[in-house]
């Protein structure tokens, strides 16, 4: 996109205000042409033709004598240059340049910008890389949130404190066969001890059926 550029008397200027209404909006028009096509301030008399304000009443030949003898015109080889529009607006070769510097510029912010893999971006910088959340087990899972993490298989039970028996994990604990059927049963010697208290436990109720 390009910019026009007026300085503050041009509205004042008597060339600009002894135009009619149709005559400012084609010479704007003008002005605008190009500027989004870069002319350097040159219109094609074929695009003056075609413009949306050529009506019967006002014809692109009377634009011509209005706008060309306020001195906002000159008549040139195939079409009209504006006046003095090279002084108040850059060159074609100008806006070029500048646009070539502003694409070359964002291209290299864009390539130091570029995230690599392993988190690992430019010049050295490491981005932490954060792993997704794991979901707690629900109670009564092996490692779930309530007894933590399991511990390493042992030996001995953690009841009881038999060794040498076949143990099962459960409750974060590991049990024997006999005290994890107990701790099942209503009213059993190790009922609720799973987790709260390891060997230490005492039995809750149900003492005397041990």
């Amino acid at each position: 996109m390009s910019w026009l550029r007026f300085d503050d008397a041009f509205f004042d200027h008597p060339k600009i205000a002894g135009l009619d209404d149709r005559a400012f909006r084609w010479f704007m028009w003008s002005l605008g042409h190009c500027s989004r096509y870069l002319t350097d301030g040159f219109v094609a008399l074929g695009v003056i033709r075609g413009c949306s304000l050529v009506t019967r009443k006002y014809t692109a030949e009377r634009a011509l004598r209005v706008i060309c003898g306020a001195g906002l015109w000159e008549e040139v080889e195939g079409g009209i240059q504006i006046h003095d529009y090279l002084d108040f607006n850059p060159t074609r070769a100008s806006v070029l340049k500048k646009r070539q510097q502003a694409t070359e510029r964002k291209r290299r912010s864009r390539a130091n910008q570029k995230p690599s893999r392993h988190g690992v971006t430019n010049r050295g910088r490491v981005t932490p890389v954060t792993a997704p959340p794991t979901p707690s087990p629900k109670k009564g899972e092996e490692g779930g949130a309530l007894w933590g993490a399991p511990p390493s298989p042992e030996t001995t039970c953690v009841t009881c404190e038999r060794d040498g028996l076949e143990l099962s994990l459960f409750a974060g604990q590991w049990w024997c066969s006999g005290c994890l059927a107990d701790y099942h049963r209503p009213g059993g010697l190790y009922e609720n001890l799973a987790g709260h208290g390891g060997n230490n436990a005492q039995p809750t109720r149900g003492e005397a059926e041990a």
